[in-house]
Order: C-alpha cells, then structure tokens, then sequence
C-alpha cells in the first residue's frame, strides 16, 4: 500500500516538474518573439529617430545626449509595451489557429502563464538598459545634472513585466479591435491626469522621477515600496489573465484578493 501510495506520489510529481519544463520553455520562445515582435522594434525606432541624438552631426553623441535617450527608452517604452504582449497572446486568434493549439501538450492557462512569464525577456533587457544609464550618469564622469534617482530608475524592468501581463488579459478578456488601444491610452490618460500631482504620481503605473522633479511636492516617497506597488500591479493583471480560464477560478480568485491587498499596503507605504 505504501509503496503505491510512493509511486503515485512519485509519477505526480514527475508530472509537475514536466509541466513547469513546458511552461518554462515555452515562456522562453513566446520572450524570444516578443522581443523581437515588430512593434517594439519600431518603437524603439520611432523614439531614437524623432528624438535624435545631441551631437549626431559631429558624430560624438555627449553623455547628457545618450543618457536622456536612455531616458525616453526606460520610461516611455513600458507604457507602450501592452501592444507586442497583446498581439502575440492574440496571435493564434486572430489567425484562427486556436484549434491546433488543443494539441499541445500544456493546457490553455499554462500557456496564458507562459507568455505572461514571457514578458522577462523585455524586463531582461530593460535591466541592461538601467545599468547602462547608471553607467552613463553616474559613473563615466561627474554626476550629470538632472540624473534620474536610481532608486526610481531600478523599477523600469517591473513596468515591462506589468505591462505584458496586462497586455496578455486584454487578449483573453477584450476580444475586440482596438482594446490594446484603448487600454494603452487609459494608462497614458491616468499618466497624464494625476502624475504631477503630489500623491496621484506615486500611484501612477510608471517611473516618479519626472513628477519629483517637476513638484518638489511629490518628492519624499519610497521607491522600494514604489516598486513593490507596482509588482503588485503586474501580479494582478496576471491572475487577471489567468483567472479567464474556467476551472480552478476559487484559488485564483483566492490569490488575486491578496496581491490586491498587498498591493494597496505598498501603495500607501510609498506615499510621501
């Protein structure tokens, strides 16, 4: 009895391991994809060739020049990324091939937690980008006036994670063209409304600097608190994302009430 009581317990959790192979591999090639997805390159595109770079006509780009390009990548790229998230979770919808997906060995809320996971690629990256910025205001010679704090800098790779995993539930949520849109102007609207204001920058989805730079009112906060609010963020639009799939709903459901609670903790604790 004991013995078959070990060997299924056993073959279980063979199975578990597997499945998190198969998710951790497939996070790996949908990362790849969205990395390489189109629209992030043109954006990228987009804001090195309309913003330029001091010095370009000398060929001797300055460090304030290079550094306040990092800038416009770090802070507005991540507002801009629910786009490539959502089309490669739409990808297989929109070209009516969902069907062909049934065949897979994961099931449809493993593959929804793999291109969530997916959006570490981007963060990855983005983590490159903040070394680099340190490096250039920081450390390649005198402290540049006007360097972002690298407290608010460091939380860049949390916005890219949010911003896939919101993507990924608009795909399975809003079944219609134009959500992405929508939702992106939402979060630049919100942005815009209230990310001066004292407390209502620290609450926005994005990087505090500017609003404390701009309103010394809205300086004084934490941005250890700031980053774990918005890691909160991400985490909710991820069991938004995977909470879609029926079955199971109770635990995540369960889940997504705590990271809620978590959440406003952080949002509160950030507050100057």
């Amino acid at each position: 009895m004991t013995d078959a009581v070990n060997a299924r317990a056993t073959q279980a959790l063979a199975g578990r391991q597997a499945s998190a192979g198969a998710v951790a591999s497939l996070a790996l090639t949908e990362a790849r994809r969205l990395v390489l997805h189109p629209a992030y390159l043109a954006l990228i595109g987009l804001l090195v060739l309309t913003t330029g770079i001091d010095g370009v006509n000398s060929m001797a780009p300055t460090r304030g020049s290079t550094a306040s390009l990092l800038e416009l990548l770090l802070v507005f790229v991540p507002l801009m990324s629910v786009f490539p998230a959502n089309l490669v979770a739409s990808s297989a919808r929109r070209g009516n091939a969902e069907d062909t997906l049934d065949a897979a060995p994961l099931t449809a809320r493993a593959r929804t937690l793999a291109l969530c996971l997916a959006a570490l690629g981007p963060a990855a990256l983005s983590a490159v980008g903040v070394v680099a910025y340190w490096w250039v205001a920081y450390r390649a010679g005198p402290l540049l006036e006007g360097a972002l704090p690298l407290g608010a800098i460091a939380s860049v790779p949390l916005l890219f994670v949010g911003a896939g995993a919101l993507g990924v539930a608009t795909a399975q949520w809003l079944r219609v063209p134009g959500a992405a849109l929508a939702v992106v102007v939402g979060l630049v609207a919100w942005t815009a409304s209230f990310g001066n204001a004292p407390v209502g920058a620290w609450l926005c989805p994005w990087v505090v600097a500017y609003a404390e730079a701009e309103n010394p009112l809205a300086a004084g906060g934490s941005h250890l608190w700031h980053a774990i609010y918005l890691l909160g963020l991400g985490g909710l639009a991820a069991v938004a994302a995977l909470v879609w799939h029926p079955g199971g709903r109770r635990s995540f459901v369960a889940a997504g009430a705590l990271v809620a609670v978590l959440t406003a903790v952080a949002g509160w604790a950030q507050l100057p």
